[in-house]
């Protein structure tokens, strides 16, 4: 025998399915806003430890920096030593011959003997005055020759430390992609060229690449075999993106050129 079911018993079914559905939903908008402060929380730290990666290595280069300063300075002190040392003895040489002269002009004439001593000081002086100049140019020169090895031991230590933070922290290469996104704009999709050994750990981040950008439907990493550890191209529908850490110490290093080349 079926059983009739009255209004009234239907209409409060149907109300609570309504409040099963709508709690269903509030509860999955609270897990999804959750994970995204969770994904927020990554990001953040994701920066903060790039930040504190970069910060070694400036420190790293700066102590290198110093050291190699302090050889030059110890290089430059040695060749001044070494100058005021020759220019002493020609003082000293110029006053043995004036005594000598002084001594020559008692027996031949007082007049002769100063003319001949005066003669012998002038040329000794002139001497001194030459070497002093050249000492001079040549410490000018050493030291112009000292900054350009100080700029490319300095560039090549700070290569060695990123390519070593790059194979040991993933952050500092996400990082290098967030900064990249950042220059993009007027796009829906990206495209994300990577060496390969860079790909399995760009590819595993596209999760957290998509919470870094804005607007972006479409993300795909691609492998590249032609580029370098650390080297990231960013493709876009309104152009490219070169956010390789190679190509910022590129413009490091053109920038310390440029410095010197402008002394």
């Amino acid at each position: 025998m079926s059983r009739v079911y009255k209004r009234n018993e239907i209409v409060l079914g149907e109300e609570k399915m309504i409040k099963l559905q709508i709690n269903q939903i509030v509860k999955h908008s609270e897990n999804l806003d959750k994970q995204k402060d969770d994904q927020v929380q990554v990001n953040e730290q994701i920066s903060k430890d790039a930040e504190a990666i970069m910060d070694k290595a400036k420190k790293d280069a700066d102590s290198l920096l110093e050291n190699v300063e302090l050889e030059c300075n110890e290089i430059l002190g040695k060749a001044q030593e070494e100058r005021e040392a020759i220019i002493s003895e020609a003082y000293t040489k110029a006053s043995e011959i004036i005594e000598a002269a002084r001594e020559e002009g008692y027996s031949k004439g007082i007049v002769q003997g100063q003319e001949i001593g005066l003669k012998e000081v002038d040329s000794i002086i002139e001497e001194a005055k030459e070497i002093k100049e050249n000492a001079l140019l040549e410490k000018k020169a050493m030291a112009k020759s000292l900054e350009n090895e100080i700029v490319e031991l300095v560039i090549s230590c700070v290569k060695k430390v990123l390519n070593y933070e790059l194979e040991k922290e993933h952050a500092l290469l996400l990082n290098l992609v967030e900064k990249g996104i950042e220059k993009c704009t007027y796009t829906d999709s990206l495209i994300i060229r990577v060496s390969t050994n860079d790909h399995e750990i760009v590819n595993s981040s596209k999760n957290k690449i998509y919470m870094m950008t804005e607007g972006i439907d479409t993300i795909e990493v691609k492998k590249d075999p032609a580029l370098e550890t650390g080297s990231i191209i960013i493709e876009t529908t309104s152009g490219t993106v070169d956010a390789s850490i190679q190509t910022q110490i590129a413009q490091i290093e053109q920038t310390f050129h440029d410095i010197l080349k402008g002394e």
